[in-house]
C-alpha cells in the first residue's frame, strides 16, 4: 500500500469512527477549562488515547490500542487543578504490527496523582503552563519490573503568533525511581529498566474555524535505560517524530484529535535513516472531554 493511499484510507475510517463516537456522547458535559468558572470546585474528566501501526492495517484485522483514565478533578484556583486518574488500558482482538495474533484484553495501567498550573509564568508574550505527575506502580508491566515511582514535570510554552494560531514547545521528561537494573519477563527473557525519557517538540495549531484546528508538530524523543546482560542493547536511543493532527471541537467540553505519525530511530542502526516508512507509521485518535 503507498504511503498516499495508506493515509486517505485511515483518515476516512478514523473520520467515520470519530462521528460514531460523537453521536453516542452524552449531553450533560461542560467545559472546564482554565479560566473558566464551573458550577463546582470538583470536576470529572475522561482522557482515551488509541493508536494503530500502518502495518497493522495492511494486515486487514488490526489490533488497536487504547491508554484511557478517569480523572477525579479539583480546582484549587482559576489556574490550578489537583487530579487523581486511575489508568485502564484495552487491547482489541485482531492482529499487532508483527502479523501475531492478539486476543482482547482490559488491564490496569499506572494510576497518577497530578498538580497543575496553567499559568506559572510568562516569557514576554509566552505564556508558560506545568504540570507535575507522579505515576504509581499498580500496572502489571510496573510491578514485573518493581518499578518504584515514576515522575513527570511537564512544561509547555505557548505563544500566539496571530489570531487563533499558537505555536507551542512542550517538553515532557520522565524519570523513574527502580529498585532493580534488570528483570526477567513472563518469557523469561532479561529486560532492562527504564532511567529516564524526554519528549520535547515544537507544535503550531493552525486555527480553520471554531471546530478545526490543523496540527503540524516536529520533535526528538531521548531514552536511557539500564544495562543489560545483552552485550548488543543500548543503553540509550533516538527517534525523531513527525506528525500532523486535527483538533475537533465537536461541543463544549468535548474534543477529538487524529493525528498521523511518523515515528524513527535515529541512533544504533544498520541502514541508513528514512522517513515515512509504512514500519514507522502509525494513526492516533485522543477522545478528551470535562463531564459534570
Amino acid at each position: 500500500m503507498r504511503f498516499s493511499r495508506f493515509w486517505m484510507v485511515v483518515s476516512t475510517a478514523l473520520f467515520t469512527s470519530f462521528i460514531a463516537s460523537a453521536q453516542t456522547a452524552g449531553t450533560n458535559i461542560l467545559e472546564v477549562s482554565p479560566g473558566s468558572e464551573a458550577p463546582s470546585k470538583w470536576g470529572v474528566s475522561f482522557y482515551s488515547l488509541g493508536s494503530i501501526a500502518q502495518k497493522q492495517i495492511e494486515t486487514g484485522d488490526p489490533s488497536y490500542f487504547t491508554y484511557n483514565y478517569i480523572g477525579l478533578n479539583y480546582k484549587i484556583s482559576k489556574s490550578r487543578r489537583f487530579a487523581i486518574r486511575p489508568v485502564f488500558n484495552y487491547v482489541s482482538s485482531g492482529k499487532d504490527k508483527y502479523a501475531n495474533d492478539v486476543k482482547s484484553e482490559m488491564t490496569t495501567g499506572d494510576l497518577h496523582i497530578v498538580y497543575a498550573d496553567y499559568e506559572i509564568a510568562t516569557l514576554g508574550e509566552a505564556n508558560v503552563s506545568t504540570s507535575f505527575k507522579f505515576y504509581l506502580p499498580t500496572s502489571q508491566g510496573s510491578q514485573d519490573s518493581q518499578m518504584i515511582v515514576k515522575f513527570r514535570p511537564e512544561t509547555f510554552i505557548s505563544m500566539e503568533v496571530r489570531r487563533h494560531d499558537i505555536l507551542t514547545y512542550a517538553l515532557k521528561p520522565d524519570f523513574f525511581l527502580q529498585s532493580r537494573g534488570s528483570y526477567l519477563d513472563a518469557n523469561r527473557k532479561d529486560r532492562s529498566t527504564q532511567i529516564a525519557l524526554i519528549e520535547h517538540y515544537l507544535e503550531y495549531s493552525a486555527g480553520l474555524n471554531k471546530m478545526f484546528s490543523l496540527k503540524p508538530s516536529v520533535g526528538f524523543i531521548e531514552s536511557w535505560f539500564n544495562p543489560s546482560t545483552n552485550k548488543n542493547f543500548n543503553t540509550h536511543k533516538t527517534e525523531a517524530k513527525i506528525a500532523l493532527g486535527l483538533d475537533i471541537n465537536l461541543m463544549k467540553g468535548l474534543m477529538f484529535t487524529l493525528s498521523a505519525e511518523n515515528r524513527v530511530l535515529l541512533t544504533d542502526r544498520k541502514d541508513a535513516v528514512t522517513f515515512f516508512r509504512p514500519e514507522d507509521n502509525g494513526l492516533v485518535l485522543i477522545t478528551s472531554a470535562s463531564l459534570l
